[in-house]
């Protein structure tokens, strides 16, 4: 089963939160549900990091950013949040996923904050069983602290992709509905955007393992579930393979077909609401790329300007960087044009420079970089954190900021809005010519001629 990743930091504490930066979920009150979304809620996320991002206004998203270059390490991936179900199979429970194990007598008397130290500990220990039982018994009390559903929801659906990647397929079923059972539990009684972000990704992975399973009666439910809670990614329906099954199905194939079309208007209506809120600022910037060109805002007159603060170093950043790519060339040629300005590398001028060349051409980006100047980031007001990124119209107004690893499709949506705009009059609203402007990464080329 390929289990969506969702972005939420893990309280057992056994893997990084995937991006750059992460607020756990506070565990000095149970009652909270703390914690940001990351990079791409549907894939292995990429991440690790150790700066915050702030959340809950229009120019900083739930995605994480980063404030500035961690230590060398190794991506940490995100955790999986599993499906919730409500009609889980006898087989499904902690007691004989655990080979009927029982918690010890003196487990009854912890209170909340300790059975989650104990669940962390026992899930390093790789006592997953003892782990599970464990925080089924503490949450089958009367009541339970929020803290605990929380932790038992997490707790299933990694235990799920742990069995999933060791190719037990089936056998991840029954722990992935259960995570469900738990997150549906949360979120009645935590009601925040994040909560409704972890629910909703378990009760995709619930749909998919009906449809994997044989229950296509349930899946449509659960999916539509999911997307009242905030799922958005509707365009992975069409591809997801565990729904293969489905393909011919005409409730599934209709339902699929009106909810793209019923994201794609909120999506435009969302967008065109932060278009009209966002107060813009006056931004210029004039930087020399990485092949010595000289790169001016006022190059690009007439035409759609994405800038992109940006580092090697930061994992939401990287992640992003395929969707500026295919942006660029899907919209280059009705004037769209995507600069990225790199900072806080680490080495020397020729150092960065060497690193920033060398992620260039490993990912064959098709627009042109330079190391950014305080004088160009220091325009931006409340610079949260990496990355960041302007979208300026053809008049060169700043339209919006976005904070943190943004979907694709949220990405192309402004896009496509800015583009429709007319031209200010004076302006040529066509590509301007770069014939004269090697493409970066590649020497000897232009950007122009990559991209055809």
């Amino acid at each position: 089963m390929m289990l969506r990743f969702s972005s939420l930091a893990l309280l057992l504490g056994l893997i990084g939160f995937a991006g750059c930066s992460s607020e756990v979920a506070d565990q000095s009150g149970p009652t909270r549900f703390e914690v940001e979304e990351s990079a791409d809620d549907h894939a292995p996320a990429s991440g690790g990091g150790a700066s915050t991002t702030p959340a809950g206004s229009q120019e900083a998203t739930d995605s994480p950013a980063a404030l500035g270059p961690p230590p060398a390490t190794s991506d940490p991936v995100a955790i999986a949040a599993e499906p919730p179900v409500e009609q889980t199979p006898p087989s499904a429970t902690a007691e004989s996923d655990a080979g009927g194990q029982q918690p010890a007598a003196d487990d009854s008397q912890l209170s909340a904050q300790q059975v989650v130290e104990k669940v962390q500990g026992l899930f390093r220990e790789e006592k997953f069983d003892e782990a599970l039982v464990l925080i089924e018994s503490a949450t089958a009390k009367e009541n339970p602290e929020p803290i605990l559903l929380q932790v038992a929801a997490q707790a299933f659906q990694f235990r799920g992709r742990l069995v999933t990647e060791a190719g037990q397929r089936d056998d991840a079923h029954p722990l992935i509905l259960k995570s469900a059972q738990y997150a549906r539990r949360l979120i009645k009684l935590i009601d925040s955007p994040p909560a409704k972000d972890f629910t909703a990704m378990a009760i995709y992975n619930e749909a998919c393992v009906f449809a994997l399973t044989g229950k296509p009666e349930n899946v449509v439910t659960s999916l539509q579930e999911a997307i009242d809670l905030g799922f958005s990614d509707v365009e992975l329906l069409k591809t997801d393979e565990d729904f293969e099954s489905l393909r011919a199905d005409e409730t599934f194939v209709a339902f699929v077909e009106a909810s793209v079309k019923q994201m794609a208007e909120k999506r435009h209506a969302e967008i065109l609401e932060q278009f009209a809120a966002f107060e813009s600022f006056d931004f210029n910037f004039g930087v020399t790329d990485l092949d010595d060109q000289q790169i001016a805002l006022s190059d690009y007159q007439g035409q759609v300007v994405i800038v992109d603060f940006w580092g090697t170093w930061c994992p939401p950043c990287r992640a992003e960087i395929p969707h500026f790519i295919a942006l660029q060339k899907k919209y280059k040629e009705q004037g769209l044009r995507i600069i990225g300005l790199n900072y806080n590398e680490q080495g020397t001028p020729e150092q960065v420079t060497a690193t920033i060349r060398a992620f260039m051409e490993s990912n064959e980006m098709n627009y042109p970089c330079a190391i950014g100047d305080e004088a160009t980031i220091t325009q931006v007001p409340n610079l949260e954190g990496f990355p960041t990124t302007l979208f300026i119209d053809r008049a060169g107004k700043v339209r919006m900021k976005l904070v943190g690893l943004q979907p694709l499709e949220t990405l192309e949506g402004a896009v496509s809005l800015l583009l429709a705009e007319p031209p200010p009059e004076g302006t040529d609203a066509a590509p301007a010519d770069e014939e004269s402007k090697p493409d970066p990464g590649k020497e000897g080329s232009t950007e122009d001629n990559k991209d055809k």
